[in-house]
């Protein structure tokens, strides 16, 4: 920014704007996506026992 000026670069990032901005959401959809798989995976791993939540080890009860 200091060799061409705030004007210059902002002239020049005006059409790909929109681009970045797609971009963006796009990364952000697919982060949303793997951490609520993440949490839906995490909520498979436990059993509901007496009204509390409990992780399945397979052992006896």
């Amino acid at each position: 920014m200091l060799i061409f000026g705030g004007p210059a670069l902002l002239a020049w990032f005006d059409p790909v704007r929109p681009w970045l901005a797609a971009a963006g959401v796009i990364t952000m959809g697919f982060a949303a996506f793997r951490t609520w798989r993440a949490f839906r995976e995490s909520r498979s791993d436990l059993q509901i026992v007496g009204g509390v939540e409990t992780p399945m080890t397979g052992g006896p009860l």
